[in-house]
């Protein structure tokens, strides 16, 4: 299985068949899952892929999560943790990346570095479906913003604190869901994933998953994830040793009262909170960041802009 024979199957966007045909990580994935679709002709279609992220595990928003997605037919049929490093990252958004500011990278960094990852494949309703499995995920799991996920979405029910903590990541289309297994899993690692999902297809995989996780929880204490709290508290020390309004810190403190700073970044930021006498805690730090650091380019566009959900319902 050289090459797919029918593109529209995995995704709607020729952005994504131009940027991913010749691209080593789809490449390895597809020839990989020739013979696994043979055995579960619905793969493609029917199965998705989540990641559960540091944010999930220390705020303990996993269990959550895996009620909402059985309460939709998704249903756990293979599992396992991994190391995310900042080059799965910048790989996985690598046609999104442009658009970014590096101090969104960092802060992502920062993030995916504090704990090991969660990857669950999922198969969506015991069949395959219209839309696939990947776009039906991606219209209930709602965006990461505050105030605008959707009232009855997956970030929503799990209380995602702020857009960078948005507790899952899940491909858009089939395409990434192929292109993306590539990238953060090496060849026996792929191999012995895509194993257990062909031989637990028809079963399910939930109680691995949540043995998983509670090995996860057991060694990372839980955070409270408050981003009003972690500002507050950062404001406090940040003010206890603004001694004059020429410190780095009563600069800081200036940003966070008043918001987004898009002047200030992630080296200034670190650098006054390390000259604090009590240090920061890691996921107070990820929270202010996410706050007051320019996250997004202005004017500039992704390469690939689109997710693609839109096209998938006008089929």
């Amino acid at each position: 299985m050289s090459s797919p024979t029918d593109w529209s199957a995995l995704t709607t966007l020729p952005a994504k068949v131009a940027a991913y045909a010749d691209e080593i990580y789809f490449r390895e994935t597809w020839d990989e899952l020739s013979e696994l679709v043979d055995r579960v002709p619905d793969l493609l279609n029917g199965a998705v892929t989540v990641l559960f992220k540091p944010d999930a595990v220390v705020g303990r928003r996993i269990a959550t999560c895996l009620d909402f997605l059985a309460e939709h037919g998704f249903r756990p049929v293979a599992a396992r943790t991994l190391d995310f490093t900042r080059h799965m990252t910048r790989e996985i958004w690598r046609f999104q990346g442009n658009a970014a500011t590096l101090d969104r990278f960092r802060v992502i960094d920062a993030l995916m570095s504090a704990t090991p990852c969660l990857l669950v494949v999922f198969r969506n309703g015991g069949s395959s479906s219209n839309p696939p499995a990947t776009v039906r995920l991606r219209n209930l799991k709602g965006n990461g913003y505050r105030g605008k996920k959707q009232p009855n979405g997956l970030r929503r029910v799990a209380s995602s604190p702020l857009p960078m903590l948005s507790l899952i990541h899940s491909p858009d289309e089939p395409i990434d869901m192929i292109r993306e297994l590539g990238i953060v899993l090496d060849v026996d690692a792929r191999r012995e994933l895509l194993t257990s999902v062909a031989a637990t297809w028809d079963g399910d995989a939930t109680e691995v998953v949540r043995a998983l996780a509670d090995g996860l929880h057991a060694a990372h204490p839980a955070v409270t994830l408050d981003p009003d709290a972690a500002r507050e508290a950062v404001l406090g020390a940040l003010r206890d040793s603004a001694e004059d309004d020429l410190t780095r810190s009563a600069q800081l403190v200036k940003a966070l009262e008043t918001g987004a700073d898009p002047d200030l970044t992630w080296p200034e930021l670190v650098g006054a909170l390390n000259d604090l006498p009590v240090p920061v805690p890691r996921w107070d730090l990820i929270m202010v960041a996410s706050m007051v650091l320019r996250m997004n380019l202005p004017g500039v566009a992704p390469h690939i802009p689109s997710d693609g959900s839109s096209e998938w319902v006008r089929r």
